[in-house]
């Protein structure tokens, strides 16, 4: 039997969130910042590790890519399944069910957080990248209002979660290459916490390209 994953419960109405005034306004500004790392045209597969409902996978075929994912949660990938997706496997990256060297671009979005040894995750993922292929993570910043927001709240998987500085995120990818690191543009104004303030990036995207 497979394990449980923190997300199993929330499966059904994952996607509804992002149906919100405050949903699609983070969806765009996070299409915005991950398409300025992409390598013009894409072209290739692209692994989505963490893909979940497949909710990023038109945005990869409008890239350029051919999309496959990769997740823990099987009613997560039910319910991409529901949507005509079909290129899922059930798994986890610390055990890739892949062939070495298959990927033209590798991508975690909001998917490190979760990870109990991110360092060891993306050592292992990125050997299913072809020579010459891109790295790209998406995290939510450490010191956003969002992520105080979803780490206070207490509930899985929002919990165990660990959340990313751009210095961070940095560090996390020089072993593979030289890093670019691009934090989403701010929220509009009435997305905000009230109280004010400077607001740190809710979201950075940051990518590799390996040696060819």
């Amino acid at each position: 039997m497979a394990e449980e994953s923190p997300f199993d419960w929330m499966a059904a109405d994952y996607e509804t969130w992002h149906a919100t005034p405050k949903g699609r306004a983070c969806v765009a500004l996070e299409e915005e910042a991950v398409g300025a790392l992409l390598p013009p045209g894409g072209g290739g597969a692209l692994l989505e590790i963490g893909c979940g409902t497949a909710f990023w996978f038109p945005f990869w075929r409008r890239a350029g890519y051919e999309p496959f994912g990769l997740d823990p949660s099987l009613p997560m990938l039910d319910q991409a399944r529901a949507k005509g997706e079909k290129r899922l496997v059930q798994g986890r990256v610390q055990a890739p069910p892949f062939r070495e060297a298959a990927f033209s671009c590798l991508a975690f979005l909001t998917t490190l957080e979760f990870l109990p040894d991110p360092e060891q995750a993306l050592s292992r993922a990125v050997r299913l990248l072809l020579p010459g292929g891109t790295l790209l993570l998406g995290v939510l910043g450490a010191h956003s209002s969002m992520a105080r927001s979803r780490k206070a709240s207490g509930r899985p998987p929002w919990d165990r979660a660990r959340f990313f500085t751009a210095s961070e995120v940095e560090d996390l990818l020089s072993p593979f290459g030289n890093p670019r690191i691009v934090p989403a543009r701010p929220l509009p104004p009435e997305f905000l916490p009230r109280e004010g303030g400077p607001e740190e990036p809710f979201f950075m995207a940051g990518a590799v390209t390996l040696d060819g």
